[in-house]
């Protein structure tokens, strides 16, 4: 091993000394590297932990059950490895027998227990539904028919308090329902839907769902509550269950789970799971294709390299205030014979000896973070996994970006003037002509590369565009100071001066510009990508009413329903207006009424899509009710309609039939309805208007109570509509839910789209800001360090402390202002190759299945607003009143 030469051991040392010497600044170059590594260490080992193990994903789908059996079809199927996805293996089957449109039969659990001979338990699965009381009314629940004091059949089940018993009129529930019904053991749990008593024996806790919802009973106390023949026919098995827990001795092998699949059952074996047959033995289409590992460690190079860049232009301002500070000291070095290489050695040790402290101090924060998750989360994760090459990989990240961001600062200091240095003069600044020619080529070729790589798709050809994009951008910024500098006349005295200052002084100027630029690109980009996946889910989201609206569907052979659900959701809800609808023919589900459209109108065959008819034919709002024709008073239409149309209001006074279609028009002012009820009158031709309001509601037409007793039609109630004043809160869904369980009844109620990413979005702008902060404090510092000799001959004519305070501010704010504006232009980029890319690989859910969406408020414009005052505020800050160190008494002129 080759021992590290003198010269090296003593640079060491002084990079050292340096360190420790300037510890404020050393501690905010540490945490301005170390932050952003330890968040890709976090990253990386929750990314590498989460997977739960073979034995782990065996327990969470099981239990402590063999297997879990799936009826799937009638025919032979084929499944993946875990059971939870099947298909026939053969094209071209729906659902029903084939040939005959006879719904599936399944199996009995005799059968089953005949196809598993070695078995010792094959147990059906049955669950219903049912409504619970709760402290604030009730809440709906699924009721499982389970034995938990069979170990061999439990879920992945922790006893919480009480016991694990199965007694007649005794119930196990878990933390969050008891915790809703404000229940402890022995305490009496009420059934609203089974009217029932129960005893609570046993709380539990699902150990990779908190959160999940379980109620169970005994299989003989759940047949009781709940009569298997609830269709009403006894010889029917629309009941007959189809899934089945299994103990089998030895377990559930892989030939056995071939022959079930022969059967139409999907199973899933915890033999297979901890020990899976080769490829080979699975059904092709259903293994994962495997390819694209060296395109992916190619993909993550590039991503990792343009993160380096990211960090280094964040670390650039404080190497280059070091820079500053220290140029006495470096000249001194080379007056006594220290060369370039020396003076440029001097600076990088120092960000050698930074960067290894910010590697090891995030990873370890990173890992210690991961480490504190996992314990506060409720659920199971898999093991932690901790990649030693990884980690290294990423602490040698944050070793690789501090000295990316001391090159620049040490090239300059590699070309100091020794002479201006020690005599204290800061020397002329000139921008080569050359540079400014460079960064627009840089920028254009950059641009272009950018712009070929889109076109193609390729994603390794993109981002070294955006790399040169960057790059090119730093290039021109000396060249955008000195042209900035020209508009200072135009402008007050204190931003006349900084534009002033930073076109002359711009080796201080661009390293802080260069810092705002970094933070600003990552928040726009990060920003508009969380923004168009929030646009996908929102365009992805179907609700099934309009926002706001609650509706109760009342059965057809209990039309006294109707009142007293309207009565619990005026009591229960704030609800705007309360309407009972109600549909002509006497049933809803017996054809009723509906609209005959003329021939001529219809959807003719061929399918075209472009044909008016057929656009007309699909089914477009709502499909809330299951009758065309519905019946609904002139003063409630405002339930159905967005703000009723006087002329609809007028037309249904009048006893005309409202038409959501006019194809649905027979002549100018007619329609044709039939009805197919035996008590009702065939084919009648009735007055018909086209419906001028916008509803969101799918329905064929609408008419009077009047009309229809005019038209000797018998009207049922088929729902209880109402629109909302305001959001429904959980106490009042649970007392609504109690309200209507007394008649049997549920409610749907439409919250409407969540938005789960407004929140990282205004984490981003928050991490934006505090970044932004710790970069402006460098960039101050460095200022202050380059404009003494200014301040000095400002107090030296009388400029008062306001003036000296406001230059200070102008000067950060004409930095921050042009590192956000060309920042913001920049960010665009990123997201627009990542949206790309989705868009060429995604299916086709949606006409555009990945937007683009651009959050301009908050965060863009925040962004672009918060940081250059956050900027300026700081600087402000900072500004000290007292005379500048060269005019201090005792000080060096």
């Amino acid at each position: 091993m080759t021992p590290i030469s003198p010269a090296w051991t003593a640079l060491l040392r002084m990079g050292h000394r340096q360190v420790r010497r300037n510890r404020l600044r050393s501690v905010l170059i540490v945490a301005l590297i170390a932050l952003p590594v330890a968040s890709v260490t976090l990253a990386d080992v929750l990314i590498r932990s989460t997977p739960l193990d073979a034995g782990q994903r065996a327990e969470k789908l099981l239990g402590n059950a063999d297997a879990r059996l799936h009826f799937y079809d009638d025919e032979a199927i084929v499944q993946s490895l875990d059971g939870l996805q099947g298909g026939l293996n053969l094209p071209g089957f729906g659902f029903g027998s084939v040939g005959t449109g006879v719904p599936y039969k399944p199996p009995s659990t005799a059968q089953v227990r005949s196809w598993l001979p070695r078995s010792s338990l094959v147990q059906p699965e049955r669950s219903e539904p049912a409504v619970l009381k709760t402290r604030a009314g009730a809440t709906t629940i699924q009721l499982t028919g389970l034995d938990l004091t069979v170990a061999a059949t439990r879920p992945a089940l922790t006893l919480v308090a009480g016991s694990w018993s199965a007694g007649p009129a005794e119930i196990s529930l878990s933390e969050d329902l008891a915790r809703t019904a404000g229940l402890s053991v022995g305490d009496t749990v009420t059934l609203r839907q089974p009217a029932a008593t129960l005893k609570l024996v046993a709380i539990v806790h699902d150990r990779y769902a908190h959160h999940y919802r379980f109620a169970a009973v005994s299989p003989a106390t759940l047949a009781t509550l709940v009569p298997a023949t609830r269709s009403g026919n006894p010889n029917s098995w629309m009941d007959d269950p189809t899934s089945w827990i299994v103990v089998q001795p030895g377990g559930v092998s892989w030939s056995d789970v071939l022959e079930l699949n022969r059967h139409g059952l999907l199973v899933t074996s915890r033999s297979v799971l901890l020990d899976p047959p080769p490829p080979s033995a699975v059904p092709r289409h259903h293994q994962q294709p495997a390819g694209g590992t060296s395109r992916s460690t190619v993909l993550i190079g590039a991503g990792v390299g343009l993160a380096v860049l990211q960090l280094a232009l964040l670390a650039g301002p404080a190497f280059a205030v070091s820079a500053r500070r220290r140029q006495h000291d470096l000249a001194l070095i080379a007056a006594i014979g220290g060369d370039r290489k020396v003076l440029r050695r001097t600076l990088l040790v120092e960000s050698l000896v930074l960067g290894a402290v910010a590697g090891g101090l995030g990873c370890a924060l990173g890992i210690a973070t991961a480490v504190a998750y996992r314990g506060w989360h409720d659920g199971i994760l898999g093991p932690l996994r901790l990649h030693p090459a990884e980690l290294a990989g990423i602490a040698v990240l944050g070793l690789c970006s501090a000295m990316a961001g001391a090159l620049l600062p040490a090239q300059w200091a590699a070309r100091l003037d020794v002479v201006a240095a020690l005599s204290g003069r800061r020397g002329v600044t000139r921008t080569p002509w050359r540079l400014s020619l460079l960064g627009l080529l840089a920028v254009g070729a950059g641009l272009l590369v950018w712009a070929i790589g889109m076109s193609r798709g390729e994603v390794l050809v993109i981002l070294p565009g955006l790399a040169l994009c960057e790059l090119g951008v730093l290039a021109l910024t000396p060249g955008l100071l000195r042209l900035a500098g020209r508009l200072a006349p135009r402008l007050p005295v204190a931003v006349r001066i900084a534009l002033r200052d930073a076109a002359r002084s711009r080796s201080a100027a661009v390293p802080a510009l260069a810092a705002v630029l970094a933070v600003t690109i990552a928040s726009t980009a990060i920003a508009i990508y969380l923004s168009s996946v929030s646009a996908r889910e929102r365009m992805l989201y179907r609700p099934q009413l309009p926002s706001g609206v609650a509706l109760v569907r009342i059965p057809v052979d209990r039309p006294d329903a109707a009142p007293p659900a309207g009565k619990a959701l005026a009591t229960h809800l704030d609800t705007r207006r309360t309407a009972v609808l109600n549909t002509p023919g006497g049933c809803s589900d017996c054809g009723g009424v509906s609209v005959l459209r003329p021939e001529v109108n219809r959807c003719p065959e061929p399918y075209n899509r472009q044909d008016l008819r057929c656009q007309d034919a699909e089914v477009q709002g709502y499909v809330a009710f299951d009758s065309p024709v519905l019946v609904l008073d002139p003063d409630q239409l405002a339930v159905l309609v967005s703000g009723p149309d006087p002329a609809d209001v007028a037309a249904l006074r009048a006893g005309s039939l409202l038409l959501t279609s006019a194809l649905d028009l027979t002549g100018p002012d007619h329609a044709v309805i039939t009805s197919q009820a035996d008590t009702e009158p065939g084919t009648l031709r009735v007055p018909a208007a086209v419906l001028r309001s916008a509803t969101d509601f799918h329905f064929s037409a609408v008419m009077s109570s009047a009309t229809a007793a005019k038209l000797r039609f018998q009207v049922v109630p088929i729902a209880v509509i109402a629109q909302l004043a305001g959001p429904a809160t959980g106490s009042q869904e649970e007392a609504l839910t109690a309200a209507l369980a007394d008649n049997d009844l549920q409610v749907q109620i439409e919250h409407g789209y969540v938005d789960d990413f407004r929140a990282g979005l205004l984490a981003t702008l928050l991490a934006a800001l505090i970044i932004a902060m710790g970069a402006t404090v460098l960039a101050t510092a460095l200022a202050v360090v380059d404009s003494r000799p200014e301040l000095a001959t400002l107090w030296a004519i009388g400029a008062s402390p306001g003036l000296r305070r406001r230059l200070s501010v102008a000067r950060a704010g004409v930095v921050a202002l042009l590192g956000v504006l060309v920042g913001t232009a920049l960010g665009f980029l990123p997201p627009l190759v990542v949206i790309d890319a989705r868009r060429r690989t995604a299916g086709p859910p949606v006409d555009d299945p990945y937007p683009l969406s651009i959050p301009w408020w908050p965060s863009i414009i925040g962004t672009a607003v918060l940081i250059p005052l956050a900027a300026m505020l700081i600087a402000g800050l900072m500004t000290r009143a007292r005379p500048p160190e060269p005019l201090r008494a005792g000080s060096a002129p």
